[in-house]
């Protein structure tokens, strides 16, 4: 998996056929990029890619931690965006 560690470099943003992505994301090939790891505090229990209400594409990590689990974290896979609903 490519979730293990944080990239960082010194651009703001990566352009590829004319796309924006985040700091630290890079790409591996093929059209696959590593984003890095989703969040440093909690572990994972469970990932799925959907779509969301509006159709946009989104990946959703259960979160589990010292707490049990006790959140969800939505990406979108495009904006790289992110919230946790509780």
């Amino acid at each position: 998996m490519f979730f293990h560690r944080f990239l960082f470099d010194s651009e703001t943003t990566m352009s590829t056929q004319n796309e924006q992505h985040p700091i630290g994301s890079r790409s591996l090939g093929n059209g696959y990029r590593d984003h890095g790891v989703a969040t440093p505090v909690s572990n994972h229990r469970g990932t799925v890619a959907t779509c969301d209400a509006d159709g946009h594409d989104v990946v959703l990590i259960w979160l589990f931690d010292h707490r049990g689990g006790h959140a969800c974290l939505m990406i979108d896979a495009i904006t790289g965006e992110t919230s946790e609903v509780q």
